[in-house]
């Protein structure tokens, strides 16, 4: 089930703008205290970084992001989010 989409920003001769990137975000697994999302490109120029998987936790009142390679567990990083749109 398709639940949003990333598009991806970088900079351009006349400044920020969107890069080509776009990914649509699955939905993989909901438990009591996490959502995962897996990305699926829906075009996918050469300059797009790979497909990641993102696992959404709730952690002292805030929404952390973990971004995991695809198909693995361990976190490459984390964030707090700062806002949604």
């Amino acid at each position: 089930m398709v639940v949003g989409t990333n598009v991806y920003y970088g900079e351009s001769p006349a400044g920020v703008a969107p890069s080509g990137c776009e990914a649509k975000l699955i939905l993989s697994a909901v438990t009591a205290s996490s959502i995962t999302l897996t990305e699926r490109y829906v075009a996918q120029p050469s300059n797009c970084r790979k497909p990641e998987t993102f696992m959404l936790q709730v952690r002292d009142g805030q929404m952390l992001v973990n971004w995991m390679a695809k198909g693995k567990a361990k976190p490459k990083r984390s964030e707090w989010v700062q806002a949604f749109q």
